[in-house]
């Protein structure tokens, strides 16, 4: 019986017939329960993907509890589903020659006969405007069944790239097409997404901290669409501690932008940051799962400019829980102008909820990217000194702040008052007279919470006080 088996077996797969629950990928990708290899970029993707969700029908092929969800976007002809691998892929080859397949359980409503797609990419080259670039191989299935679950094993179809070996080891993209090239609306529920093993990821981690919204804040804010704060951390926690955050209420433009500038000095790795080899960071406490979140490095002058000039590159991420703390790590999504050089990179545009016009708040802090060559240090480690005592009063005040020093040998060298935009309002030195105790005039200040940082020959610190008339 076992020789007679194995000789189905074979029959069925040299065919390319669904054998259904006999052929499984090799390795196990996303069950929605104890092995979640994928990354779902919702910021890429164009229609809904929700998960883990409760499985609509435990029956049949598939009695998991725990499966995800998609509904396509019925205004996009070519609507994919996009995850990221959090290495590369390993064995693609084996799945070219068709010696083993890919394979996952499908639930829908959608006509029987309904294409289902997967491409298998490389995220960096495949994200310009340029298909079918880094785009290395595409399988192909078709549903049997309508409302029930069946497991589709896909076939290999093409290799769109004629230069598709160049990225063999460098595959960490995939691309799920539910009808593609048409603009149906249907939901899929899928599970059980099996295929190639992935090489352990590189541990990638934030490279210089550009701002904290309190002890760091080196960046200022030329302009935003929205209303920029800095506030109370709405959920301390030991995930982020920290006292005071950022808080942005977005407005309700379409591409509302969010700007930070650092000036006249240019950024290092950027090349690193266009290959993921290097990622920005930044905590977010959003209102909701899948708030997409954008960082285009770009000229001080592109917002002026129509889009894509000025852009040089965008990098995207989304958060994965609501009213909690937690880190985003962005990926290179694409180069909207290739003819602009990286030295004239002065700021990175943020946009939240991107291509939306609904208003949303987001908090956030601990924002990391690229260190600079020729001045800017988003760290500031040679000058912050978080241990420097400083005493700042009357607070509230009304028209002056005093500022003093409780400890021996320290010395007050410039008060610096910025509100928390990191703007220098006003700005009083006090270099030669080796002060313990100076005062700023805060006259000019309208009400509201402020920032004086105190240069001292120890170092610098950071106060808040609010004017209060």
């Amino acid at each position: 019986m076992r020789k007679i088996y194995t000789l189905c077996f074979l029959i069925a797969s040299a065919f390319g017939l669904n054998a259904n629950a006999q052929v499984i990928g090799e390795n196990m990708m996303d069950n929605f329960e104890n092995v979640r290899l994928f990354t779902y970029n919702l910021a890429l993707t164009g229609g809904t993907f929700t998960g883990p969700i409760v499985n609509p029908s435990a029956t049949g092929a598939n009695t998991s509890t725990q499966v995800g969800s998609y509904a396509r976007n019925p205004g996009q002809q070519y609507d994919a589903l996009v995850c990221d691998l959090p290495g590369n892929a390993v064995g693609i080859n084996d799945y070219v020659t068709r010696t083993k397949k890919f394979s996952m359980k499908v639930w829908t409503n959608a006509p029987v006969g309904t294409a289902v797609q997967l491409t298998i990419q490389n995220r960096a080259q495949s994200s310009g405007p340029n298909y079918p670039v880094g785009r290395h191989s595409v399988f192909t299935t078709r549903t049997s069944v309508a409302g029930a679950w069946e497991n589709l094993v896909f076939e290999f179809a093409e290799q769109p790239w004629n230069q598709a070996a160049s990225v063999e080891n460098r595959l960490d993209q995939v691309i799920i097409s539910f009808n593609n090239n048409s603009f149906t609306g249907d939901t899929y529920y899928f599970d059980e997404l099996a295929g190639f093993g992935i090489s352990t990821p590189p541990v990638i981690r934030p490279e210089f901290l550009w701002t904290n919204f309190s002890s760091v804040n080196p960046l200022t804010v030329p302009g935003a669409d929205g209303v920029l704060t800095n506030v109370a951390n709405p959920s301390r926690s030991p995930m982020h501690n920290s006292e005071t955050v950022g808080r942005y209420v977005r407005s309700a433009v379409q591409y509302d932008v969010l700007r930070f500038a650092w000036g006249n000095s240019n950024l290092n790795s950027l090349a690193a940051y266009r290959n993921n080899e290097k990622k920005f960071f930044l905590k977010v406490y959003s209102p909701a799962v899948g708030t997409t979140v954008q960082f285009t490095l770009q000229s001080s002058t592109a917002f002026q400019l129509p889009y894509p000039q000025g852009r040089f590159a965008e990098f995207t991420g989304a958060t994965t829980v609501a009213n909690a703390w937690e880190w985003i790590s962005l990926s290179h999504a694409g180069n909207p102008d290739g003819a602009l050089a990286e030295t004239a990179v002065r700021e990175v545009a943020i946009l939240f909820n991107s291509n939306t016009t609904a208003p949303i708040t987001v908090h956030m802090d601990s924002i990391c990217g690229p260190g600079g060559a020729t001045g800017f240090v988003p760290l500031s480690a040679k000058t912050i000194n978080t241990s420097i005592k400083a005493n700042v009063y009357p607070n509230p005040t009304t028209t002056k702040l005093n500022v003093q020093m409780p400890e021996t040998g320290v010395y007050i060298n410039e008060l610096v008052i910025r509100n928390l935009a990191g703007q220098i309002l006003t700005s009083q030195s006090f270099a030669a007279n080796q002060l313990s105790t100076a005062t700023v005039s805060v006259a000019t200040l309208t009400n509201g919470l402020y920032l004086c940082e105190v240069k001292t020959n120890k170092g610098v610190t950071t106060k808040r006080f609010t004017v209060s008339k």
